[in-house]
């Protein structure tokens, strides 16, 4: 009897293969944006012909890079774009891609491969027509959206994102300390009605003794 053995290889989905793991919006200069990308495979990856795109805060669709001839990102390695508006930026990241495109706040970016799928995306802030549900709230200058990770494996999870650093928490109100004011007001209290007293004591001497004088 021949038996044939069927041998059944599994490769995880592409979509997750390289993945969306910071962005900044504002850094020192307002102009200071990078996205960086992540190949979660132990393989080198040729991204040629890859975008990354943005929708604004309007819900409008534009191009923020298409990734150049001979693009690779390597295994276990990042991939980063940087807004070359502010020229030395790019150099500072050390960055792999560059344009003068920009990101703010309610924004919502993807990474697209060549057939025009949505490979990975985030969104942040109230995006109208966002590529995935908003994930976290809008950064603020000099913060980063970061995705999580655990056993320093990034979640693959859109929605694992979080700020860092995280807001400051506000400041607590000043409260009135009743107690205290009362123990502050008693000593003064008295020393007002003990000079009022010693006043009339004083005037009552003095005419006590003009009397006797007299």
């Amino acid at each position: 009897m021949r038996f044939t053995v069927l041998f059944f290889l599994f490769f995880p989905s592409f979509a997750w293969a390289i993945i969306i793991t910071e962005v900044q919006t504002e850094g020192e200069r307002t102009d200071d944006a990078y996205i960086k990308i992540y190949n979660t495979f132990d393989r080198d990856v040729n991204i040629e012909g890859y975008s990354l795109r943005k929708r604004s805060s309007t819900g409008s669709e534009s191009s923020i890079r298409v990734f150049p001839k001979e693009s690779t990102i390597k295994k276990n390695d990042y991939f980063v774009w940087a807004s070359s508006r502010n020229e030395d930026f790019p150099l500072k990241m050390n960055a792999d891609i560059k344009s003068k495109q920009y990101l703010s706040q309610d924004n919502s970016v993807a990474l697209i491969n060549k057939d025009g799928e949505v490979i990975d995306s985030l969104s942040w802030g109230s995006p109208k027509n966002p590529y995935s549900k908003p994930s976290v709230n809008n950064p603020e200058k000099g913060q980063t959206v970061l995705r999580k990770k655990e056993n320093e494996t990034y979640k693959q999870n859109s929605d694992n994102f979080y700020i860092y650093p995280p807001p400051s928490p506000p400041a607590k109100p000043i409260e009135f300390n009743k107690k205290r004011k009362e123990k502050e007001r008693v000593p003064f209290l008295r020393g007002v009605i003990l000079s009022f007293v010693m006043g009339i004591v004083v005037v009552y001497l003095k005419k006590t003794i003009e009397n006797d004088k007299t």
